[in-house]
This record gives C-alpha cells, sequence and structure tokens, in this order.
C-alpha cells in the first residue's frame, strides 16, 4: 500500500512535485499518519500537491466497490493508478478472501480489475 515503503515514497515524490494522491490502504490510520508525515516532509517546501488518506482492502471486492463509490464522490477523475499493494502466505495454507476467492489472487490481481 501508500503508508510505507516503496508506497509511501512513490506518494511523497508525487505530492512534492504538485500532484493530489489518494494514499489507499486497509489500516485508515496507518494512511492517515502517512499523508500527515508526507505533509510534513515538504511543509517548507513550494509545492500545491496535497494527499488525501483512503481506506480499501484489495482482498474484498465489497471494499473494493465501497472504496470505488467514495472516490468517485470526492473527485471528479483519476489520472494516474498505482497499484503497490500485494500479499503472499509462505506457509502454503490456502486461504479465501470475504468473497469465495483464494486470497492472494483477490488482493494481488482481482481487485485491481474490477
Amino acid at each position: 500500500g501508500g503508508n510505507s515503503g516503496l508506497g509511501y515514497y512513490t506518494s511523497l515524490h508525487l505530492v512534492e512535485k504538485g500532484c493530489s494522491v489518494v494514499l489507499a490502504g486497509r489500516r485508515t490510520g496507518a494512511c492517515e499518519e502517512a499523508c500527515k508525515d508526507i505533509e510534513r516532509a515538504l511543509a517548507k517546501t513550494k509545492t500545491n500537491g496535497k494527499c488525501t488518506a483512503m481506506t480499501v482492502d484489495l482482498g474484498s471486492l465489497k471494499s473494493v466497490k465501497s472504496f470505488a463509490k467514495a472516490f468517485l464522490s470526492k473527485f471528479e477523475y483519476l489520472d494516474i493508478f498505482v497499484q503497490n499493494a500485494g500479499i503472499t502466505f509462505w506457509d502454503n495454507e490456502f486461504k479465501l478472501s470475504p468473497d469465495g476467492v483464494e486470497q492472494m489472487f483477490a488482493t494481488n490481481h482481482q481487485a485491481s480489475v474490477k
């Protein structure tokens, strides 16, 4: 997601370049904190970019649809989509998403195309 690692730094640099970024992830608090960190890091720059935190669980199509509806109520369009979320299971345990789809496939592939 966008609240740590590569997703965080991608968001930081996009905001720094003047983009309006929606930083989304499963944990609302972590996304909100990441946006605050980005705003603090760029406070002394002349950027007019901004960061908005939103919640989505890509392993649940219900959550993806709810996110899409909320996004469309706040924004008129989307210019760029960076899909940086993904999961893997090292224990080889078969897990299902709330929608009855294998969890890794649901999170890593299905959510970004629905």
